[in-house]
Parts: C-alpha cells; structure tokens; sequence
C-alpha cells in the first residue's frame, strides 16, 4: 500500500515541478514571441564565389590550312579523349588532325616494327605541318629522329609531352633538340589545388604561348632541363622530388629557334582539369602555336607543297595522256585540278612539255639556275645529255609553287609522271628542287 502512494506522489509532483520551472523562464525572459533580426539586402552582383573555373575563350576563330599528325606508333600511353579540349581547338583553326599508326577494332594504339615506323613517319611528315609526339613507351630510333630533325629544319612545329607518373621514352627524341625531361615530379605545399602535388605555375616569361596566362595548373608535372627557353616557373614553395632548388624550375620550354614545345604534364589538358584557372586558356595558345607554321615544302614533299585547287598546262597536246594520268593523280576530295591552256599566275601550276616547249616557263627554271640548251646545266651536277632524258623542277615564289616536268619526248615525259606516282622521282633528287632521270625505255622511232 505504501508503495503504490509513493508511485502515486511522484506521477503527481514531477509534472509540477517541470511546468514551474518552465513558468517561471517565461515570466523571467518575457511572455512575448520571437522577433527575428532584419536581413540586409543582398546585391547578388556584388557576390563572387570562390572558384577555379574560368572561360569565354573566343568561338569565331581566323581558319587556317594545314596538317596536325599525332603519333601513336611508339605504344604510346595516353588516351585520344584526354586531348579532345586541345585537338578540337586545333580542328576548329582548320587544320586536319592525321594519326601515325593505327587503331584496332577497340580503339588502342597498335604496335609497330622499327622498320615500319621509320617508313610511315617519313611519309606522314612530308605532308605535315605540326607533329606531336606524348610519352612514347617505345623510343625513338636514331633514324626516325634525323627525320623528325629534318622536318623541324624545315619550318614544322614539334610539341613533346612527358609525364613523371607515366613511364615513357620521350627523352629518345627529345634530347635531340637540347631538352631533357627529368625524372622527378614537382610539389607545392603551401599553395596547391587540393593535393600538393596539383602545382599552380604564376610566374611566366611573355610569349605567345604564354599570353593571356595569369595562373595554370599542372597535376602531374615534373622538371625540364634545356638549353632553350624556359616559359614558366614555380614559386620559391615549389620543389623537385630529386633535385636541389639551384633555381627555380621550369614544367615548359621552347627552343631557341622557337620551333619546338615542350610540356612535362599531360593531365591539364584532359576534362576537367582543362578547365581549372586559365588552363584553357594555355591550350588555346598550344592550338594557336601548333597551327601558325612556316614550313617549308621541297620536292621530296610531292604532292602535298600543292595547293587545293591547281591547273595543268601542256606545252604540246602530245603531253596529253601524261596530264591526264597526272590529274588522276593529284585530285581528290581536298584538290581540284583542271587542264588548262594557259598559265594563270594565282594558281598552282604543273606544266608538262618537251624540252622544245620552254619558252612559257624557262624564267622558273633560270631562277632556280637550271639552263637547257644543248645540254641540261645545273649547280648540281655535271653537263647532262638532252637524249633520253627528264627532269622535274619546284619553284617556290610567294606562296605559290610551280611544279615543272619536262622530257626529250613524251616517253620520257610519262615516265617521269610514272616516277611521281611510285615515289621513285625520290632516287634522282640531286637538290631540294631539282630530279634528273634517263629514260630506262626504248624511244619510238
């Protein structure tokens, strides 16, 4: 029984004690409600919120002629995708992007022997105007690399990109032009994006390649030592993971004679890092730079120094089956070529004519110091007989190339058109501009 009344007493006397204890904070703290504080008004305009992500990169872009080929016949270890942001800037300048090598059913890079290699990258770059070559697993040859050599001599843009957490041979060709790619990875801790090996690079040499940059960042980055120009360089927080601080050091340099690009980071230019600070700005100039070209094309080049539209003249209409295997040749879904009987000095040309048929065009052979009389005199070699012999001269003026192919008769005429066709014009090159044969056929009587 006194249990229960204790139970009873407490189911009473708490409820009591709890509603006085609230009772008395609202008489002490005031019986009014809740009166919440003004809120200013916001001016949303005013407001920046804190973000790495920039743009408003021009869309209407001056379209320009030419030829980007990217290499991936040397295994190389990036991804087609992780150069869109790049290569459809590139494309949308107008150049055409080619690929040396080829893909598989599933889109990977398939391998090729040295010998094949060599052969395609002297074809590929006779038509090139820009060559870019990223973290070859399989390095360069000796051979291939006079080649790539050759084609910067003659005005082609190189772009070389490496990448410290991916292994690669880039240094098998680049150390050709006086660059080094070193083996270390670069990293910031006291300003970073996220990761302190996510390095941002302020401090920049002016340049084309640099205009318009105020911050970049490099996620994988590491060091290049050249005897070219550095264009960037990290802060005095920006170390190497293998090398002392002797200077501060520099992810991009270009050459002396500003023909070649080099970069040891490759992620910047994949989404979405491609858009972070003014990274795409920096690929925007990598397209620009990658599509201003001065190449120079010599014969060896045939047929890509020509250009899109180009007229065929015959010096006699004995010449008319050669042009006309000719144009078969030459045009195609990027050339229209029409026979013509005259000359017109805004187009290119490919005159076709005995040694007899001079006169229209003997003015490009004496610029390029070739003289036919009764024989054939050249700087290049000795005194040639006229008999059974042809020859194949490129003059070059203002942008506009005049293609001469000239026979002791219209046998030597077609065979020398024949030689073009092969390639084999190649084996009688005896300067940059100049082919000399013998007709290997009998003459017609």
């Amino acid at each position: 029984m006194l249990r229960s009344l204790n139970l009873l007493a407490i189911v009473i006397i708490v409820p009591l004690v709890i509603g006085a204890f609230i009772g008395g904070g609202v008489w002490y703290y005031g019986t009014g409600g809740y009166d919440p504080p003004t809120t200013p008004e916001l001016n949303l305009e005013q407001i920046t919120l804190p973000s790495y992500i920039v743009g408003g990169l021009p869309q209407v872009l001056d379209q320009r002629q030419g030829v980007l080929v990217l290499d991936i016949a040397h295994d190389n270890l990036f991804l087609e995708e992780e150069l869109s942001s790049l290569l459809s800037r590139v494309a949308d300048l107008g150049y055409a992007i080619d690929l040396l090598g080829e893909k598989d059913s599933v889109g990977r890079f398939s391998s090729l022997s040295v010998e094949g290699r060599t052969l395609l990258l002297e074809d590929k770059l006779r038509g090139a105007d820009s060559f870019a070559v990223l973290l070859p697993r399989n390095p360069y040859s000796e051979e291939e690399t006079d080649i790539v050599k050759t084609f910067v001599q003659k005005g082609g843009k190189l772009l070389l990109i490496g990448d410290p957490t991916r292994r690669n041979e880039i240094n098998s060709l680049s150390e050709s032009f006086g660059i080094l790619f070193e083996n270390d990875y670069l990293y910031n801790v006291v300003e970073h994006d996220i990761n302190y090996q996510n390095i941002f690079i302020k401090d920049f040499l002016p340049d084309e390649l640099t205009e318009g940059l105020r911050s970049i960042a490099l996620y994988t980055a590491g060091s290049i030592k050249s005897s070219g120009v550095p264009l960037a360089f990290g802060d005095a927080n920006t170390f190497s993971s293998r090398i002392e601080p002797l200077q501060p050091f520099s992810p991009i340099v270009k050459s002396f004679d500003g023909q070649v690009l080099a970069i040891s980071d490759l992620t910047f230019i994949a989404a979405p890092q491609n858009a972070v600070v003014d990274n795409e700005r920096f690929i925007a100039n990598i397209a620009d730079y990658l599509t201003r070209s001065d190449r120079i094309f010599h014969l060896t080049d045939f047929p890509h120094f020509l250009d899109t539209s180009i007229h065929i003249v015959m010096g006699s209409q004995e010449m008319l089956e050669s042009a006309s295997a000719l144009k078969g040749l030459l045009e195609g879904p990027q050339r229209a070529v029409e026979l013509q009987n005259l000359e017109n000095p805004s187009q290119d040309m490919v005159f076709l004519g005995s040694f007899e048929d001079l006169e229209p065009i003997q003015h490009y052979l004496l610029s390029e110091d070739i003289r036919i009389a009764d024989t054939i005199q050249t700087p290049f070699t000795a005194d040639q007989s006229r008999g059974g012999s042809s020859l194949i001269a490129l003059h070059r003026t203002l942008g506009r190339h005049v293609l001469v192919i000239l026979g002791d008769s219209a046998d030597a005429v077609r065979e020398a058109v024949g030689l073009l066709e092969s390639g084999n014009f190649r084996r009688g090159l005896v300067s940059d501009s100049l082919a000399i044969f013998t007709l290997s056929v009998p003459e017609q009587q």
